[in-house]
């Protein structure tokens, strides 16, 4: 992998994603009762650190979602459709995060969200835990389920060419 990377000239590892693992050793946890959204620990295992994070911990709807956890939407932001239209405006409670009174603008209104969030093929809970490894120390821990490649364009590009 290290090989690739020099080609590529990325600035950041590849990290590794085990599903299930629970005996890793990791450097970092995602600690229960505060906000994890999963992109930091992303980023953190691409600068070298071995991550764990479980359903408990990760309070994020989208990393719940994509680490497996189940429908995250239903279960931690309900109203995950108005967050990625036009926002909460007004009606935002008070303890909520400002951006989420303007919204992410993804989609241009909350029913296009919303036909987007019923129509995705959520499944139960998969694994408890989830690890994310930088390429570096695979070793450590064993062949990853998946790889994620932080790249740009050019870089995407290119390992296409070299894959041919």
């Amino acid at each position: 992998m290290s090989t690739l990377s020099n080609m590529l000239h990325l600035e950041l590892e590849p990290v590794g994603v085990y599903l299930g693992n629970e005996t890793a050793s990791c450097d970092v946890l995602a600690q229960t009762g505060k906000r994890n959204c999963v992109v930091p620990f992303l980023l953190s295992a691409a600068r070298g650190s071995i991550v764990g994070i479980d359903e408990e911990a990760c309070t994020c709807p989208g990393g719940t979602v994509g680490c497996c956890f189940g429908d995250g939407f239903t279960r931690k932001r309900p109203t995950i459709h108005k967050m990625l239209s036009q926002g909460m405006g007004d009606d935002l409670p008070p303890n909520a995060p400002i951006h989420l009174r303007e919204g992410e603008r993804f989609f241009c209104d909350e029913n296009l969200a919303l036909q987007w969030r019923n129509s995705m093929p959520f499944s139960d809970k998969g694994y408890p835990r989830v690890v994310f490894a930088p390429a570096s120390r695979w070793e450590e821990i064993g062949s990853p389920d998946l790889v994620l490649v932080f790249a740009d364009a050019d870089q995407i590009s290119a390992l296409v060419t070299m894959l041919g």
